[in-house]
């Protein structure tokens, strides 16, 4: 295989070392799955939900079968969310009774039981899940609005369903080090939390913070969702800190990723994506975090589409990518010295037959980290031309799929209709960001 070569300029760590070598072992990523959503207003004996559960069971039986894993990460968007409303308390669950949190509540236990249910008979026991605006209602979030008035009810719900037991005891409740593993005392403490797993510490952040008021600051293009803006901030940033100052003296961790639902680099690719950004991107003290106690990978989800950022001066890789009604999916390879990441595509629509059009390979062996990247997980070059047309050549449609876009038939097709305008043909974006 004919790899991209990219030798990164920030030497690895002296951090402890461990004797011996962990077995291989592998995980799936899956971001913005937006299956769920059946499963919030249908009971169990709905041909709807029937239909559903069947449906998206055989998908994850398929990809246990044919690519295992030991886990499942979602970085977020399980479903549509807008259970605050009237009309879904009134249409959906036949109540208009309801209040928003009650309704709420009775769309959480079916929308995220259903989707643990699903994963754990597929084979994968280990889900972790990030909260992405539409566990919250989706964007955005006025002062005085219903859906902002039940913030803490759809946390409480999403929890409840997927990181507690059957006993109701917190899942990943194992202290990293001295380090409590979830921020207690922040809104946070339910959602957002640190789990070991063989050799990987992953941590999984709830990036929506409600500020209390209306925030937006066009000259420094931060906040414009209402009171919810994406940050870690205050206790929260500090727990984080001190979750990763621990990891690196821990000599049985040898990788470290985290999972939030918004991408923090720019530019990515995006399709059919509000877009929603992290206040102040690789300038944050998240991202300076991450950086300082070089964290391997980020990874993140929103805009239905894949990229993969890095820095010059840093180790950490942003890993944006799209799982949407497992079209697509990442498959993760770890050993102590290597991650391999492979990102699959679907054939069609619900084919179940996938092909690999991406590979990034993590080496860590050296002083200095080494990566190797080919396809559509080959890192963007900020610096070279992001859309380049030549405006000669053109493609049939049918020859040049984006993966993502949805054209007149599916995916894949001769024709599309653009502002009422029949296209045959495509040109070719030779830039960075290629045919997305």
């Amino acid at each position: 295989m004919n790899f991209l070569s990219l030798f990164l300029l920030v030497a690895t760590y002296n951090y402890p070392l461990c004797k011996g070598n962990e077995d291989p072992w592998s995980f799936i990523v899956l971001a913005d799955p937006h299956i769920a959503e059946t499963f919030a207003s249908k009971g169990k004996t709905h041909p709807w939900y029937i239909s559903a559960f069947e449906k998206h069971l055989n998908s994850v039986e398929i990809i246990k079968a044919d690519y295992g894993g030991d886990l499942v990460l979602i970085p977020g968007d399980t479903n549509k969310g807008m259970w605050y409303r009237p009309d879904f308390a009134e249409e959906k669950l036949g109540n208009d009774a309801l209040t928003p949190a009650e309704a709420v509540a009775i769309a959480s236990h079916g929308c995220y039981g259903t989707l643990k249910e699903i994963f754990e008979k597929g084979g994968y026991n280990k889900l972790m899940v990030a909260i992405g605006d539409h566990e919250l209602g989706g964007n955005g979030w006025t002062l005085r609005g219903r859906k902002r008035s039940v913030l803490d009810d759809f946390r409480h719900g999403f929890q409840l369903e997927l990181n507690r037991d059957e006993n109701g005891l917190f899942l990943y409740k194992k202290s990293i080090g001295n380090v409590s593993s979830r921020p207690l005392g922040t809104s946070y403490k339910e959602t957002s939390y640190a789990h070991q797993h063989k050799n990987v510490l992953f941590v999984t952040v709830d990036c929506f913070h409600d500020k209390g008021y209306e925030f937006q600051d066009n000259a420094q293009g931060l906040g414009g969702e209402g009171t919810v803006t994406v940050t870690v901030e205050g206790t929260h940033l500090t727990w984080f800190k001190s979750v990763l100052q621990e990891a690196r003296q821990d000599s049985s961790i040898k990788h470290i990723i985290v999972q939030a639902h918004v991408p923090i680099l720019q530019p990515v690719r995006k399709i059919n994506s509000s877009g929603q950004f992290f206040d102040f991107g690789s300038d944050s003290q998240f991202w300076k975090t991450m950086e300082e106690y070089n964290v391997d990978v980020y990874l993140a989800g929103e805009v239905h589409a894949t990229t993969v950022s890095k820095q010059k001066d840093s180790n950490v890789l942003q890993v944006v990518s799209r799982g949407n009604q497992f079209s697509n999916f990442l498959s993760i390879q770890v050993t102590n010295e290597t991650l391999t990441i492979q990102a699959f595509n679907e054939v069609g629509v619900d084919s179940h037959e996938y092909v690999q059009y991406g590979e990034l390979v993590v080496d860590k062996k050296g002083k200095y980290t080494q990566i190797e990247a080919e396809g559509v997980l080959k890192p963007v070059s900020v610096d070279s031309a992001l859309i380049r047309f030549d405006f000669e050549t053109t493609l049939p449609l049918n020859e040049r799929e984006v993966v993502g876009l949805w054209h007149d038939t599916g995916p894949i097709s001769s024709m599309i209709t653009m502002r009422d305008t029949e296209c045959f043909q495509a040109m070719e974006n030779r830039g960075e960001l290629g045919r997305e």
